[in-house]
């Protein structure tokens, strides 16, 4: 690991800092969502929406953070195990 001042991010950084605070406040809609349902067992299809979307937002965070340098394998055994 190589240090680096804490007080400059690049461009890279920051557009994952952007791309992760989007993803946490879209994931909001989706717990909104379920939980606006009130009785899952009369609308089972708006629950499995709600949940499949905020779980896809969920793994593009996982994506995010565990992206490879370029030239690195890919860890899809880390993902998985996420």
């Amino acid at each position: 690991m190589t240090a680096r001042p804490s007080a400059a991010l690049n461009r890279s950084d920051a557009a994952r800092l952007a791309l992760l605070g989007a993803a946490g406040l879209a994931s909001l809609l989706g717990y909104l969502a379920a939980r606006g349902l009130a009785n899952l067992r009369l609308d089972t299809l708006g629950f499995e929406v709600a949940f499949l979307a905020t779980f896809a937002l969920y793994f593009l965070a996982v994506v995010v953070v565990l992206r490879i340098p370029r030239g690195g394998r890919p860890s899809l055994p880390v993902l998985v195990l996420i």
